[in-house]
C-alpha cells in the first residue's frame, strides 16, 4: 500500500479449479429427427442438474407441480428420482417432472401415435 501497511495476496492453486467433463455428441445423433429425442433430453437434463440455473428451473417445477408426477399422480422424491420431459406445443417448449419410469411410458405412447398416422 501506498502508507506502507502490509496486506496479503491469496494465490489461487490450480487444484482450486473444478474439472468439468463434457460428452462427446454421438456421431450420428440429429435433433431433427425423433428417434433420438430421448438422447438429447437426457444431454439437456444432465446439464440442467450440473448448472445452478437449471436447479431454480427443476425447483421452479417441483414447485408448480407441487411434486406430483402429472402422468401417473404419485409424490416425486429423492428415492423416485426424476426425468425432465419436453413437448412442444405452438413453438413453445413445455418441460415437466415426471418418473422415470413414466417418461419411458410417455416416449413409448408418443411412438405408438406416431406410427399410428
Amino acid at each position: 500500500m501506498e502508507n506502507g501497511e502490509k496486506y496479503y495476496l491469496r494465490l489461487k492453486y490450480a487444484t482450486d479449479t473444478d474439472i468439468k467433463r463434457f460428452t462427446k455428441i454421438q456421431a450420428e445423433a440429429n435433433p431433427f429427427d425423433e428417434n433420438w429425442q430421448i438422447y438429447f433430453e437426457e444431454r439437456e437434463e444432465l446439464k440442467i442438474r450440473n448448472e445452478l440455473k437449471g436447479r431454480t428451473v427443476i425447483n421452479r417445477l417441483y414447485k408448480t407441480q407441487n411434486g406430483i408426477c402429472p402422468v401417473c399422480g404419485e409424490k416425486i422424491t429423492i428415492d423416485t428420482d426424476f426425468r425432465v420431459h419436453q413437448t412442444i406445443q405452438n413453438n413453445i417448449t413445455l418441460k415437466t417432472l415426471v418418473h422415470p419410469w413414466c417418461h419411458r411410458k410417455l416416449h413409448i405412447d408418443d411412438e405408438e401415435n406416431t406410427l399410428a398416422l
